[in-house]
């Protein structure tokens, strides 16, 4: 999904939000879509060891949707690079199993 596609859905779904049903059914389609394709990868990850099994891949993948829409809007905003890059590495990593040394 393309930045702009992802700022325009965010946008519709805070301007109608439940009100209108076909609007409602359209973006939670959208969001659920990532929100699949996040859970098969963190599923895997989690079959591996590489992620945690401390919530249900489904969770993981809803927390780390809400962060990917986030990140977009940030981007968007202006936030610096580096900023950005640290946000996204602190999702990351508090999902992955550290091994210890």
């Amino acid at each position: 999904m393309q930045l702009d596609t992802s700022l325009r859905l965010a946008n519709v779904a805070l301007e109608f939000g439940t009100d209108d049903l076909e609007v409602k059914t359209e973006i939670e389609a959208m969001f659920k879509e990532s929100e699949n394709l996040l859970e098969e990868v963190i599923v895997r990850g989690q079959i591996q060891n590489e992620i945690s099994k401390d919530f249900p891949a489904s969770i993981i993948a809803k927390s780390l949707a809400n962060t990917q829409h986030g990140l977009r809007i940030l981007v968007k905003a202006g936030e610096e690079n580096q900023k950005i890059k640290d946000l996204l590495d602190y999702a990351i990593n508090s999902i992955l199993i550290v091994s210890p040394n």
